[in-house]
């Protein structure tokens, strides 16, 4: 959804629907993410090992960002 924000926003500065736009996105964690995870058996069950080739799963995180386009003349 995040990417396709910012090509939606793209694309209405493109074509002079406004001069700017800002784009937030958010991933949140719920109940039926972890399930779903975890139905699936992607989660990690032990230590959280991350880059190591022995890792034994996922932990899934929140997270969330917000970044402004704008045209180049408007930037200027």
């Amino acid at each position: 959804a995040g990417a396709n924000a910012i090509v939606m926003a793209r694309d209405l500065i493109l074509s002079n629907h406004c001069d700017a736009m800002i784009i937030i996105g958010v991933d949140p964690i719920s109940q039926l993410t972890c399930i779903g995870f975890n139905s699936l058996m992607a989660m990690t069950k032990g230590e959280l090992k991350v880059m190591d080739e022995n890792r034994s799963g996922l932990l899934i995180g929140e997270g969330a960002a917000c970044i402004v386009l704008e045209k180049e003349s408007s930037a200027l």
